[in-house]
């Protein structure tokens, strides 16, 4: 049986993570809201562990699944360029060439038919591979509802 701490506990996470989302609703938001309470444990319980961000950010591997189109490291311009050439051969162009910027941040604007043919190219890998639902195109179609390198949730 369920003690009525336990209980309680857990009905707080679920008011508190409600409350959290409800200006969200119908959106898509980044995780630093969730990050928050998630990240250390403020309380330990009984019911359940309010780490999960902690090894969301070191071990999930949908938290890397836009990193593994591009595996770009400032610090090392070679690390990660068999994994990018792969991604190229695939695309049959960069990956960047779809972007503003090496940084990911914007889509470029697809003034002419090939930029435009990338850029819808490289919107259906994101769909799997990041957080860029069809249905975000309509708010801005250049620029992702949240951060790429947050991979998929």
């Amino acid at each position: 049986m369920i003690s009525r701490r336990v209980l309680m506990t857990y009905a707080a996470a679920v008011v508190s993570c409600w409350l959290c989302g409800a200006a969200a609703r119908a959106q898509y938001v980044d995780n630093s809201g969730c990050v928050q309470c998630h990240q250390t444990a403020p309380q330990p319980n009984d019911f359940c562990s309010v780490t999960p961000a902690a090894v969301w950010a070191r071990d999930d591997k949908h938290r890397q699944a836009f990193f593994l189109l591009h595996e770009s490291d400032p610090t090392d311009p070679q690390k990660g360029a068999t994994k990018r050439e792969l991604v190229r051969r695939i695309l049959g162009f960069d990956l960047r060439e779809a972007f503003v910027d090496g940084r990911y941040f914007r889509m470029k604007a697809g003034d002419d038919t090939e930029t435009a043919r990338r850029v819808a190219t490289v919107k259906a890998c994101l769909r799997c591979h990041a957080t860029w639902p069809k249905n975000a195109d309509a708010i801005d179609p250049r620029t992702p509802p949240v951060s790429l390198d947050l991979g998929v949730s």
